[in-house]
C-alpha cells in the first residue's frame, strides 16, 4: 500500500509569485479522475469554496465577496459579536469568577468562537456559553468530522476507504458526523426558506446568499446542497481560526506584560473618551466596544497581528500537483504531476525575508 509523495515548500519566494504556477494553483487536490474532485466531494465540507477548483472556485468566489462585502452583512456580524461578548463570553467569566470556577479558555473561545459563527451563518444562537451547558449535537459532529477528514489526509486512500467500507474508525465517526451535520442544516434552511416566504427577512449568511440571488436576477434558486456546503464551510473557517487566534492572543499578553499594559492604557483611554462622548452603559457591566471603536488602537493592532505571525490558525496547507514543475526554491527538485505539495505557513512567517520590503 504505497504511501503519497509529499513535497515540503517553506520558501517565502513560492507563496508570493504570482504567475499561474501549478503550485500556486487553489486546487487542493490534482484533479484526474480518482483524484481533487472525487475525495473533496466526498468528504463532509462538500462543495464549498474551500474546496473548489479553477472556474468552480472562482464562481463561489464572486458569490461570496458579493455577500461578505455588503454593508448589511457586515453591520450584521458587528452587531452579533458584540452582543456574544457581552451576553455570552464576559457573563460566563463573571459567573466563573463569583463561584470560584476555573475555566479553561481554549475551550471557551472555541465555544465562543462557534456561537458567532453559528448565528453569524444561520442566524440562530446555539449558547454553548455556560457554565451548565451541555454537548451541542452539530458540534460534537463537527469535531468528529474534522477527526476523519484529518485522518484521510494522513492515512493512504486505500486504507480509509476499507475503514469507510467497513463503517468502523475514523471513517465511522466522519459517516455518522455526516449525517447529523446534513439533518441539522438541512432543517435549519428549510426553515430560513419558510421564514422568507413569509416575508421575515435576516442578514445571516445563508439568508443574504438567498436574498442577493433575488438582487441578482438569477431565476434559478441555490438549491438546498448547495446552501448546506456554504454555511458548513464557513462554520469550520470561523469556529477553528478565531478560537485558536484569540487563544494564542490571550497567552502572548499574558506573558508579555509590557504589551498587556500598553493595551490596557489604550483601552482605559477609548473608554474616557466614550464617556466624554455621553455613551451611556449599564455601570453594573463591563464595558464593551464597538468594532469600529477598536481601530485606532494601535498597539492592540499590532499585537494581533504578531499573534497571527507567530501562531498562524492555518499552520500548514497541502496543495495538489496538476502539472509537473520547478518551483523557485526547489534547487533542480521537480514537482511531479499527482504528488503533494505541503507549504509550511508557520515557517514562512518566521522568515524575516517574508516581511522585507
Amino acid at each position: 500500500m504505497p504511501l503519497q509523495q509529499v513535497a515540503a515548500a517553506a520558501d517565502p519566494s513560492t507563496h508570493s509569485d504570482t504567475d499561474d504556477k501549478c503550485y500556486q494553483s487553489s486546487s487542493g487536490i490534482p484533479p484526474d479522475k480518482e483524484g481533487g474532485r472525487k475525495l473533496n466531494r466526498s468528504h463532509m465540507l462538500g462543495d464549498d469554496i474551500f474546496t473548489l477548483d479553477d472556474d468552480e472556485w472562482q464562481a463561489h468566489k464572486k458569490i461570496a465577496h458579493i455577500v461578505l462585502a455588503s454593508k448589511e452583512f457586515r453591520s450584521f456580524m458587528a452587531s452579533v459579536s458584540k452582543k456574544l461578548v457581552g451576553d455570552g463570553l464576559l457573563s460566563l467569566m463573571l459567573q466563573a469568577a463569583k463561584h470560584g470556577n476555573i475555566l479553561d479558555l481554549e475551550d471557551v473561545f472555541m465555544k465562543f468562537a462557534f456561537n458567532s459563527a453559528y448565528t453569524t451563518v444561520l442566524g440562530r444562537n446555539p449558547n454553548l456559553l455556560s457554565l451548565s451547558s451541555a454537548t451541542n449535537e452539530i458540534a460534537k459532529a463537527i469535531d468528529n468530522g474534522t477527526e476523519g477528514v484529518f485522518h484521510r489526509h494522513i492515512m493512504p486512500r486505500k486504507l480509509w476507504k476499507l475503514l469507510g467500507w467497513l463503517g468502523v474508525g475514523s471513517e465511522g465517526r466522519l459517516a455518522r458526523a455526516q449525517q447529523i451535520i446534513n439533518h441539522h442544516l438541512l432543517e435549519h434552511i428549510s426553515l430560513k426558506r419558510e421564514e422568507m416566504r413569509k416575508g421575515v427577512q435576516g442578514s445571516d449568511l445563508i439568508a443574504m446568499y438567498m436574498s442577493s440571488q433575488a438582487q441578482n436576477g438569477e431565476s434559478k434558486a441555490y438549491s438546498d446542497l448547495f446552501l448546506r456546503d456554504i454555511a458548513l464551510g464557513f462554520l469550520f473557517a470561523g469556529r477553528d481560526s478565531t478560537g485558536t487566534s484569540l487563544t494564542w492572543f490571550l497567552w502572548l499578553v499574558s506573558t508579555t506584560p509590557r504589551m498587556e499594559e500598553k493595551i490596557l492604557d489604550e483601552l482605559m483611554r477609548l473608554k474616557k473618551k466614550k464617556e466624554a462622548e455621553g455613551v451611556v452603559r449599564d455601570q453594573k457591566q463591563p464595558w464593551v466596544f464597538d468594532s469600529e471603536d477598536l481601530k485606532d488602537l494601535v498597539y492592540f493592532h499590532a499585537a494581533m497581528c504578531e499573534s497571527l505571525r507567530l501562531n498562524p490558525p492555518l499552520p500548514l496547507t497541502r496543495r495538489g500537483v496538476i502539472k509537473e514543475d520547478v518551483p523557485p526554491d526547489a534547487e533542480g527538485e521537480d514537482l511531479e504531476e499527482r504528488e503533494w505539495e505541503l507549504r509550511d505557513t508557520w515557517e514562512i512567517f518566521q522568515q524575516q525575508s517574508t516581511f522585507t520590503v
